[in-house]
C-alpha cells in the first residue's frame, strides 16, 4: 500500500474512533460508585436506569449522589450547587434545567433533584409540590413515596403554612392508603412545627392506630392507613409519644412507649428510651407523694441512663444525659448532677443542649459554693 493510501486509512479510522465516543453521562452513588460513561434511558418511580456497554442497570434515585447529563449544562450546573452546599440556587438552576430539558426522562429526574434541592433549601413548600407530582406520575409507587420531604421550614414560616394547604387539599382527593400516610404524616410534623400539636397529635394517633379513620365509603375522610411509614416499624409510635410529651401527657407516654420497647429495632429503641425517661421524670416532678415520687425518679434516670451507656453515639444521648443530670439534683445528689452536666459539655459539646448543661454546671456551681 503507498503511503498516501496509508495516511487516508489511518485518518478514516481515527474519525470513525472519535465519532464511536460520543458525549456521555455519569450516575456516582453515594456508596463511592461511579458509572461513567452511562447512557440513562429512564427515570421512574424513585429509580434511574441507564446503560453501560451491553449491561443495563437500575438504581434507586435516593441512593444516586450526582448525576451528569451530557446535553443539559445548567442540570450539571445544579449538581454542583447542590453539591456545594448553595441551595437556593441550585434550585434556580434545576429551573432552568427544567425548561430546557430535551427528553421526558431528563424532565422527570429534574423534577427528583428540584425535590431534594428545594427540601435542603428550606423550600418546603416547593418541595412538598415536587414530591406529589412525582407520587402522582408514579402510581404512588414505593419508591417515589420514600422520598417524601422531611426537612421542614423554621418554626412560623409561611412556607410550612403554604405545605400546610396544600397536604390537606391532597389528603381530601387521595384514596391510597400508603399515598395518604406519608400525606399525614408530613402534615402531623409540620402542624407541630407551626404549634398545633393537638392536630399534629390527632394524625399522629391515627397513623399508629390508636385512633380507627373514618372510612372512605361513607364519604366521612380519608379512609383506613395502613403499614408502616417510611422512618422503620415504629415511627408512628414515637412520633405520637414526642407529641404526647410536647402536650405534657406524660403518662400516655409511658403507656405508649413501655410495652413496645422490646420490639423497638437499634435504631429505634435510644429515642424510645429517652422518651420513656423524660416522661417518667416529668411524671415525678409533678408528684406530690415523696413515696412514689421516688421511684419515678430512679425509673427514668436508669432508662435515661441506658441511652448514654447503650447508645452514646445516637441523637438522644446528650439530652438523655441532661436529664439524667436533673434526675440526679432532683434526687439530692448535686455531685452526681454536675458530673453528669459537665459530662454534657466534654463530650456532647456541639450539641443543642451544651448551653443549657453549662447553665446548670454555673447554678450547682454557686450552690455547692464551689
Amino acid at each position: 500500500m503507498k503511503p498516501a493510501a496509508i495516511l487516508t486509512v489511518c485518518g478514516a479510522l481515527a474519525w470513525a474512533a472519535a465519532a464511536s465516543v460520543a458525549p456521555a453521562d455519569a450516575v456516582a452513588l453515594k456508596n463511592g460508585l461511579v458509572y461513567d460513561p452511562a447512557a440513562i434511558t429512564r427515570v421512574s418511580a424513585g429509580f434511574v436506569t441507564f446503560k453501560m456497554g451491553q449491561a443495563t442497570l437500575t438504581k434507586p434515585l435516593a441512593e444516586v449522589a450526582a448525576i451528569t447529563l451530557s446535553d443539559n449544562a445548567r442540570f450539571n450546573e445544579g449538581e454542583a450547587l447542590l453539591k456545594g452546599g448553595k441551595f437556593a440556587q441550585a434550585v434556580a438552576a434545576y429551573q432552568a434545567a427544567e425548561r430546557s430539558a430535551s427528553k421526558p426522562w431528563q424532565k422527570a429526574l429534574v423534577v427528583y433533584r428540584l425535590l431534594a434541592a428545594a427540601e435542603a433549601a428550606g423550600q418546603i413548600d416547593e418541595a412538598v409540590g415536587r414530591w406529589l407530582k412525582l407520587v402522582d406520575a408514579d402510581g404512588a409507587g414505593a419508591g417515589s413515596l420514600k422520598l417524601r420531604p422531611t426537612k421542614l421550614a423554621p418554626a412560623k414560616s409561611p412556607a410550612n403554612d403554604r405545605a400546610i394547604a396544600v397536604l390537606e387539599a391532597k389528603a381530601a382527593a387521595v384514596k391510597n392508603a400508603a399515598y395518604l400516610r406519608e400525606i399525614y404524616a408530613l402534615l402531623s410534623d409540620l402542624y407541630s412545627r407551626q404549634g398545633n400539636v393537638d392536630k399534629a397529635r390527632a394524625l399522629a394517633a391515627k397513623l399508629a392506630g390508636a385512633t380507627k379513620p373514618p372510612d372512605n365509603g361513607n364519604g366521612d375522610g380519608p379512609g383506613p392507613v395502613v403499614g408502616p411509614s417510611n422512618g422503620g416499624k415504629h415511627t408512628d409510635l414515637l412520633r405520637l409519644a414526642r407529641l404526647s410529651l410536647q402536650s405534657k401527657r406524660y403518662a400516655e407516654v409511658v403507656k405508649q412507649i413501655a410495652p413496645k420497647l422490646k420490639q423497638f429495632s437499634a435504631v429505634e429503641l435510644p429515642d424510645g428510651m429517652y422518651l420513656l425517661g423524660l416522661a417518667q421524670l416529668q411524671m415525678a416532678k409533678g408528684e406530690k407523694d415523696a413515696a412514689k415520687r421516688k421511684p419515678l425518679l430512679i425509673r427514668g434516670g436508669l432508662n435515661l441512663m441506658r441511652v448514654v451507656v447503650f447508645h452514646g453515639g445516637s441523637e438522644a444521648a446528650a439530652p438523655a444525659l441532661l436529664a439524667a443530670g436533673e434526675v440526679n439534683a432532683l434526687l439530692g445528689n448535686k455531685a452526681g448532677a454536675k458530673k453528669a452536666y459537665m459530662l454534657v459539655l466534654t463530650k456532647y459539646g456541639k450539641s443543642s443542649v451544651a448551653a443549657e448543661a453549662k447553665k446548670r454546671v454555673l447554678a450547682l456551681s454557686e450552690k455547692i459554693g464551689e
